[in-house]
């Protein structure tokens, strides 16, 4: 599995999101698949902060 392709893909999802954390209230992605060539979110959800 593309294991170190994940951990990178999260890393940068997270500081990206980080600079919106004023912004927003919830995050969900479910499910992540992750392959022998890297990951891919299958669902997600972003919920804006009120």
């Amino acid at each position: 599995l593309a294991v170190e392709a994940t951990a990178q893909a999260l890393s940068r999802f997270s500081a990206m999101l980080a600079g919106m954390a004023d912004s927003i209230a919830e995050i969900d992605v479910n499910p992540l698949l992750v392959t022998e060539t890297g990951c891919l979110a299958l669902d997600g959800l972003v919920l804006p902060r009120a």
